[in-house]
């Protein structure tokens, strides 16, 4: 037996890869539903539900006395088969250490929900740090539900991680997340193209305090342009601003595209092709060079970046694939 809990789309999609990598059979899946329609709209568009044995669906609300509830399901399901495998991603969530309390398995598996594994990893994992966790009203009402509470959980031997990120010499064991499964599903391969535009990914957050202003990030776009020399086809963030929308579309030879999917998805999913990709170092242009293999990335990254962790693995993974291109 073996549990999967999943609370976005991109883990739902790193989960179905553990399950092809680790060839696990008798499965349960715990999805927590989505609480945005944006989230929604994503998750249905990679959810199949004939990938699973169980399913258990959860909502995000009064998770004192829903999850209890959901953990008994799981044993119930069990019948007292042993769980051979947890896979998990948010390694600090209370959801998730209620799971590894009360659900012992002979495996625990983390894996991947964007960036903020590559921050875990370097805020808890690397220094196996203990977790501890105690609220009075909360953990006597879990305990009344016959559920032991979280209390202090010293790091787990039996720890691994199975991640899109190559972290050099990990401290626990890493296997590779490749996304092969999704990669072959949705036709990645066939998106490249030398002689197509190339896609620009927009950022989030542009003019905000600490963020790059409105005018230096049209000044880059414009470069993008000239540099090139070719049309570009420019993929918003879900969060820019309509000040960033108007200025980026008064832009000559630039197609504004609005993604209906996201972006890592979308390429593929339209048919889209390329001939190069470029953009700021993030969670989304790092599996992006991982899905579309054969796509040159042009990478930039800001100096307020420079000397975070995460930043400079993900400088270092571009680095080294640009070495493969002639960028």
């Amino acid at each position: 037996m073996n549990v999967f809990l999943v609370t976005s789309p991109f883990q739902y999609i790193c989960a179905n890869e553990a399950r092809d990598a680790y060839q696990t059979n008798n499965n349960i899946l715990v999805l927590v539903q989505q609480d945005t329609e944006k989230g929604k709209q994503h998750l249905a568009q990679l959810y199949d539900e004939n990938k699973w044995d169980h399913i258990i669906e959860v909502g995000r609300s009064n998770r004192t006395f829903v999850i209890p509830r959901i953990l008994k399901e799981v044993k119930k399901l069990a019948n007292g088969e042993s769980i051979e495998h947890f896979f998990f991603s948010e390694y600090t969530s209370w959801r998730t250490r209620m799971f590894q309390r009360n659900l012992p398995a002979k495996k625990l598996v983390f894996i991947d929900d964007g960036m903020g594994n590559l921050y875990e990893y370097y805020k808890y994992i690397k220094d196996k740090k203990i977790f501890s966790r105690t609220r009075f009203l909360q953990d006597f009402l879990i305990q009344l539900q016959g559920c032991k509470k979280i209390g202090t959980i010293p790091y787990a031997e039996n720890f691994e991680m199975f991640s899109i990120f190559d972290i050099e010499n990990p401290v626990c064991p890493l296997k590779l997340n490749t996304l092969e499964s999704i990669r072959k599903n949705i036709g990645a391969s066939n998106c490249y193209d030398p002689i197509a535009p190339i896609a620009f990914i927009g950022e989030g957050a542009i003019g905000d305090k600490n963020q790059p202003s409105v005018s230096a990030y049209i000044s880059k776009l414009e470069q993008v342009i000239a540099k090139k020399n070719v049309p570009v086809i420019y993929f918003p963030h879900r969060t820019e601003s309509e000040e960033v929308t108007s200025a980026v579309k008064a832009l000559p030879n630039l197609t504004y595209h609005k993604s209906e999917s996201p972006i890592e998805l979308e390429l593929a999913n339209k048919h889209i092709k390329i001939s190069s990709i470029t953009g700021v170092t993030s969670t989304a242009l790092y599996t992006l060079s991982l899905l579309y293999k054969e796509v040159p990335i042009d990478a930039h990254t800001y100096d307020s970046h420079i000397g975070n962790d995460m930043a400079t693995f993900l400088v270092n993974h571009f680095k080294k694939r640009a070495q493969n291109f002639d960028i």
